[in-house]
């Protein structure tokens, strides 16, 4: 879900290498969930910010991290995703959760995943 993915970008920022690896492992599961890809925004911000977690864990790490995160129920990834730097994840997630509507139109211009 797009709000997901927000998320593991903040934690990138903030530099919280493993659990934006998590986070955005969260983020393509709830996206694969809906059959929707990145759009093409989505998409360049999720590969720099992969790239730099990447970076800073290295493969195996972020590997690991990663499909952890595509593996969590929701319940888990809202844990993961109520640290300090978002405290409004898991009331926010809840809501996109139970209101799929609430997501942004895309333009379905091709599968950027990757």
């Amino acid at each position: 879900m797009r709000s997901s993915l927000g998320l593991a970008c903040l934690a990138a920022d903030q530099g919280d290498w493993r659990r934006a690896a998590t986070l955005h492992g969260v983020a393509q599961a709830f996206l694969d969930r809906t059959g929707e890809p990145w759009q093409d925004l989505e998409a360049r911000y999720r590969n720099q910010s992969m790239a730099d977690v990447r970076a800073h864990l290295g493969d195996e790490q972020f590997d690991r991290a990663y499909a952890q995160g595509t593996k969590l129920s929701v319940a888990e990834a809202l844990q993961c995703a109520r640290a300090p730097g978002a405290p409004f994840a898991k009331r926010r997630l809840r809501k996109i959760l139970a209101n799929p509507e609430l997501l942004p139109p895309h333009d379905n211009k091709g599968d950027h995943r990757g």
